[in-house]
């Protein structure tokens, strides 16, 4: 046997091998696309913009604010479980300004309050209704 007939069967035995794996494993080769299962929260890896908040189907009384971050470079808040920087923009709202107990939204030119906690709510409410009364 020539060396030109060897490496021609090792040739046909490395095509025949790869064809049986093809026919056993089809997976191989192909790449399936990695689907995140946030068990009902988002995807951190994706941006919100491409989430449900670009979507405009939250209204303010939806929002629920549940943490501040303070910080002269970037402040952020956290809104329904979503972490969102000062002058970003979620489902048609944006973050105007952000405070130690409330964060300031705008959406279609009216403005909002979203209070971190109960009590500073009803105290501005109440603020207000006597301001008005004054």
């Amino acid at each position: 046997m020539t060396s030109d007939e060897i490496n021609l069967r090792r040739r046909f035995c490395c095509v025949l091998l790869a064809l049986y794996l093809v026919v056993i494993f089809p997976e191989i080769g192909r790449s399936e696309k990695f689907q995140y299962d946030g068990h009902g929260r988002r995807d951190p890896f994706v941006p919100a913009s491409e989430t449900i908040w670009a979507s405009g189907q939250w209204s303010f009384k939806d929002l629920r604010l549940e943490g501040v971050v303070l910080d002269p470079m970037a402040s952020y808040v956290v809104i329904n479980g979503e972490i969102i920087k000062e002058g970003d923009s979620f489902s048609g709202f944006r973050v105007e300004k952000i405070d130690a107990g409330h964060v300031q939204l705008t959406k279609d030119g009216e403005a909002y309050l979203l209070y971190l906690r109960q009590e500073d709510r009803l105290a501005a409410q109440l603020e207000q209704a006597t301001d008005g009364k004054g």
